[in-house]
């Protein structure tokens, strides 16, 4: 009687251990993939705007030059909507990485609307351990 009492205690307990294990494991992977989403955001939205500054680049020298009547009117329209596309991008890009940083916090416990600037290794990512 005893000792198959003592045996079921045992097995909870082991499964227990187990679960943390599991759970523990979920988390880490969780923060990390949060991590790694911000990281990519925050390239995302950078490479975005510094390809919105060359479209408004384009569109100023398109500007002239049709104001120059180097180039058909059609022209800058065309500029126009290259450069609203982009805005756009930019747009969805700031609301990836608002979304990003705001999964992170919630992972970690940090407080609502807490900020992170991820700082990756020169190295790149860690090897599991």
């Amino acid at each position: 009687g005893s000792s198959s009492c003592a045996l079921g205690v045992e097995a909870e307990q082991a499964a227990a251990q187990s679960d943390i294990g599991t759970t523990t494991a979920d988390v880490r992977l969780d923060v990390t993939r949060a991590f790694w989403s911000l990281v990519t955001a925050g390239d995302t939205q950078r490479v975005v705007r510094e390809s919105l500054a060359r479209f408004e680049a384009h569109q100023a020298v398109v500007g002239s030059q049709v104001a120059g009547g180097l180039l058909p009117p059609n022209e800058m329209m065309t500029a126009s909507a290259h450069t609203a596309r982009q805005r756009m991008l930019v747009a969805q890009a700031q609301g990836a990485y608002d979304v990003a940083q705001a999964d992170l916090a919630r992972l970690i416990g940090a407080a609502p609307g807490e900020r992170f600037d991820p700082v990756v290794p020169a190295d790149g990512p860690a090897a599991p351990a």
